[in-house]
Formats: structure tokens, C-alpha cells, sequence
């Protein structure tokens, strides 16, 4: 038998965006103890990997706590963020629990991202890909490059969505000399 190999969870369907292309989801939040039992229930099927993203995972309160549920089993963890609700007291959160941290960029430029996610601001979710959060994140592990520290900032996933406006950049960016 194969072992299952990945758990994509949209843990909470609270965001801090309107994107376009959302389809939404359930109306109601689970409670802790809920995410609670699901996280366990996840453990007991040996991933090796989980993928935490939303809405908004950032926006979770217990995302440490459901997050070292994981991290204690051992299991890899991917959070899959927009970047706008990212601030030092979050990056020192997740640094609690190493998950290797993915930003979603529906758009090539400001123009088309803000246009897609909207309420987004684009130098926002840019800001957090500087070297710097390497230093804050070596504080929050007592001066220890964790591997939060090492895998966040090579995780970075650029994939912008394949939209009318982002094929037409695209052909106009292939024109050019």
C-alpha cells in the first residue's frame, strides 16, 4: 500500500483579502478543540507533509498550536500565506513551529496583484522577502538559525495565476528587444 504522502488543510476561511478568483468556503469557523481532534486525525495518517493555508492562515489564533501538533509528529509543514497579514508578533508565531512558509502572488506587478487580490498591497507582501527576516527569526530561536529560518525565504512561490491580464504582460514582456 502507498503511503499517503501530502494533507492540503484550508484551516480557516477568515481572510483579510477579497481575491477574485476565491470560491469561498463553509460558513462556519472550527473551534479549537475541533482543529484540535482534525490535526490529530491528520497526525494518525502519517503524511509526510501538511499544507495549512485558508482564507487567511495567518488570521488562525492557534496556527502555533495546531502547527506544533505537526511539527512534534515530525511531519513537514507548509503554510500558504497572501503576505498581508504578516507583522513581527506572526513571524515570531510561526518561527515556534518551522513550517516552511509559501506566498501566493496572483500577479507579475502591483497593477495586476492588487487587482486580483484586492484589498492587497502589493510592496506588503514583497516586504517580507528580505534578508532581514533571517535575523528576526534567528531572535525568535534564541539565536539559532531554525529551519524556518532557512526553508521560508527558499520557499518562496511565485506563481502567478493565469489570468486575461497577466497572459497579455506577459506577450507585451516577450515583444520587447
Amino acid at each position: 500500500m502507498t503511503s499517503l504522502v501530502y494533507v492540503d488543510w484550508a484551516i480557516t476561511r477568515a481572510c483579510n483579502l477579497k481575491c477574485q478568483h476565491c470560491v469561498g468556503m463553509e460558513q462556519d469557523e472550527l473551534t479549537h478543540d475541533e482543529a484540535v481532534g482534525i490535526a490529530n486525525d491528520i497526525v494518525s495518517l502519517s503524511p509526510k507533509w501538511v499544507i495549512l493555508e485558508g482564507g487567511e492562515p495567518l488570521l488562525r489564533k492557534d496556527l502555533p498550536q495546531i502547527g506544533e501538533i505537526f511539527r512534534q509528529a515530525g511531519i513537514d509543514i507548509f503554510v500558504i500565506t497572501n503576505g498581508n497579514a504578516f507583522n513581527d508578533k506572526r513571524l515570531h508565531e510561526l518561527a515556534s513551529f518551522s513550517p516552511k512558509v509559501l506566498f501566493s502572488f496572483d500577479g507579475a506587478n502591483a497593477e495586476v496583484y492588487e487587482f486580483v487580490k484586492r484589498g492587497a498591497n502589493f510592496e506588503t507582501a514583497l516586504h517580507w522577502d528580505r534578508p532581514w527576516i533571517l535575523s528576526v527569526s534567528r531572535k525568535a530561536s534564541g539565536g539559532k538559525e531554525s529551519s524556518f529560518c532557512r526553508s521560508s525565504l527558499s520557499a518562496m512561490m511565485l506563481s502567478p495565476a493565469p489570468t486575461t491580464s497577466n497572459m497579455r504582460l506577459l506577450r507585451k514582456s516577450r515583444k520587447k528587444p
